[in-house]
């Protein structure tokens, strides 16, 4: 399979995939696939989707997704550019009522400057993970994963490596003889 980093094709691609994707997930919840043998398979194809993609030439994912910010995050920013945590939040944040948590006022992000974060050693730890496939647990996350499909080239072809993978055995008993 031929690595897909065109952002336009992959936005495209994804919307035309959207429904496929959906069902992937559904097959995945219905075969009761053991979860640790999902991660093996994704952080696999992560480690070498990574490997050939530059974040940096992208940097989608700084330019549309919504980070949410901790109280840890806001004191790492503030500590990073010197400024009072207050004057970090009116600068730069907005919180809603219902769900209290922080993002950034504007997409794209405040701290991105040509493809590069300004503030790369204090970024938010949302920031740290994305796009969540290098971690334990995929299948708590596969919605969010489905999501970052859209906006991220490295989920975008770690997601339809897998489903190339799994989707090519004949039924869910095949699984079980997995690695």
């Amino acid at each position: 399979m031929l690595l897909v980093t065109d952002i336009k094709q992959i936005r495209q691609l994804s919307r035309e995939k959207e429904g496929e994707n959906w069902g992937f997930r559904s097959f995945l919840r219905d075969c009761k696939v053991p979860a640790q043998k999902i991660d093996y398979v994704v952080q696999k194809y992560y480690r070498k989707i990574a490997d050939q993609i530059d974040c940096t030439q992208c940097a989608n994912c700084c330019k549309e997704t919504t980070i949410f910010l901790k109280e840890g995050d806001i004191a790492k920013l503030s500590n990073s550019l010197k400024k009072s945590k207050k004057e970090v939040i009116d600068s730069y944040l907005t919180q809603k009522e219902e769900d209290e948590q922080y993002r950034f006022h504007s997409s794209p992000c405040p701290f991105l400057e040509a493809n590069l974060c300004s503030v790369y050693k204090s970024r938010p730890q949302s920031c740290t993970v994305y796009p969540n496939l290098q971690r334990k647990g995929v299948m708590n996350r596969l919605s969010t994963i489905i999501k970052s499909c859209e906006v991220c080239p490295i989920a975008y072809n770690v997601f339809e490596y897998l489903k190339e993978e799994i989707w090519s055995m004949d039924d869910c008993e095949d699984i079980e003889e997995w690695y």
